[in-house]
């Protein structure tokens, strides 16, 4: 019943986040729904991460102007190009358990396990970066691979400093 949701759902992250002593603090996020669809985060953690994502883009694109610094190009163009790149990601992932990893797993079966599709997925969604590198900016192929692994350090690195002010947000704000 819904009138009952709040008190369990209270402990239920009261017993989680107690169940050890810990130094560092345990955040549960609670969510509710009917079906998997309609799923509603309970706490404010959730719109903290939605509202954070927009750090990756500017960082990004400063680095990647940073790494082009010999090209002509504005950084509104390093912008265009990073929110084209998440927007690969997105497609990437949405589409990833119901196209990309069927035909893996059939892969990995013909490969009798050797290396799990899994392991292809993560890498697959990288080769796209030199490929977007050089069409939009022209970079020349033996420019593109060093660049796009500077690229690829640089997104990594934003995406820690992301994660660490998501938390600092979150233990300042509260979880709910």
């Amino acid at each position: 019943p819904r009138d009952e949701v709040e008190p369990l759902a209270a402990l239920v992250r009261e017993t989680m986040e107690g169940a050890l002593p810990l130094s560092v603090p345990l955040v549960v996020d609670v969510k509710v729904c009917d079906d998997w669809e309609s799923m509603e985060p309970l706490t404010r953690a959730d719109a903290i991460a939605e509202l954070l994502v927009i750090l990756h883009v500017p960082l990004l694109a400063l680095v990647s102007f940073l790494l082009a610094f010999s090209r002509r190009a504005f950084l509104v163009d390093h912008v265009v190009t990073t929110l084209h790149f998440f927007a690969f990601l997105m497609l990437y992932y949405a589409q990833l358990p119901y196209v990309l990893l069927p035909l893996l797993n059939g892969l990995d079966s013909l490969l009798g396990g050797w290396l799990p599709a899994w392991q292809i997925a993560i890498s697959l969604q990288f080769l796209y970066v030199p490929i977007m590198l050089r069409t939009a900016f022209g970079y020349a192929w033996w420019r593109v691979i060093p660049t796009a692994a500077a690229y690829l350090v640089a997104l990594y690195w934003v995406h820690v400093c992301y994660r660490l002010v998501q938390f600092e947000l979150v233990m300042a704000l509260g979880p709910g």
